[in-house]
């Protein structure tokens, strides 16, 4: 885990980093935790400032990453969004569920922000829009055209328990392209 690498920098002197391979893990977390994976500089005095950052809040970063590994939110956005309201960037790749829930209900992030979100699973599915992705995923591979789904869709009324509308085609369209 990324919090172990981070422990392991910190709990030795600057000099003893920057003189063995202890700084490449230095190197490698704080491009995963600043950098979002970008290339460090590999200069000392570079090095020098990523220890000093680290140190003073490396561990809580290293926290976070680790959740944002496990959490179930999908933001819509890729790389970072700035947020006015709370002066900083956050990271689509590093924002926890908790972070992303505080930010919904302060309002300063909106459902259509998330693909998914935060602290829903993937969507679940009735039995009759299943057997509607079915279908559609075998007209699909015979080599149906979206558009032409769409037409055939267009007069149903319901597929499962919810209204047919066009989100909802597209919404099966994109389920029944995943399972080919």
């Amino acid at each position: 885990m990324l919090v172990d690498d981070v422990k392991e920098v910190i709990s030795k002197p600057f000099g003893e980093v920057v003189a063995s391979p202890i700084s490449l893990k230095l190197l490698r977390c704080f491009s995963l935790l600043y950098l979002s994976g970008g290339q460090p500089r590999t200069c000392t005095n570079s090095q020098r400032h990523y220890y000093q950052v680290l140190t003073k809040n490396g561990i809580e970063m290293a926290e976070n990453y680790d959740k944002a590994k496990t959490r179930t939110c999908k933001p819509a956005w890729d790389g970072l969004k700035y947020i006015p309201a709370t002066a900083r960037h956050w990271s689509s790749e590093l924002i926890t569920d908790e972070q992303a829930q505080k930010l919904l209900n302060e309002g300063h992030l909106r459902e259509i922000d998330f693909q998914i979100l935060p602290g829903k699973t993937e969507p679940q599915y009735s039995e009759g829009e299943l057997n509607c992705i079915i279908e559609i995923a075998e007209a699909l591979k015979a080599g149906t055209t979206k558009k032409s789904l769409r037409e055939k869709y267009k007069d149903v009324e319901l597929i499962g328990e919810k209204p047919c509308n066009a989100k909802l085609i597209n919404e099966l369209i994109k389920e029944a392209e995943k399972s080919l």
